[in-house]
């Protein structure tokens, strides 16, 4: 884990670039959450628009 040294954890952490980093310092529910939602996004990019499911899920109002 990232240990910061300045007083705004948030500072030195943005430029590891994930995003994960960000919340190292949270709880273990928060950091579960963040990666669920990394992997969900992730899997909505991979299935792409061939197949028609990408604009169902992004399109929706």
């Amino acid at each position: 884990m990232v240990t910061p040294k300045a007083p705004n954890p948030k500072i030195p952490m943005r430029e590891a670039g994930s995003g994960t980093e960000v919340v190292a310092a949270g709880s273990k529910k928060a950091i579960e959450k963040l990666l669920a939602f990394v992997r969900l996004k992730d899997a909505k990019e991979s299935v792409g628009e061939e197949s028609g499911k990408l604009p169902l899920l992004t399109n929706v109002r």
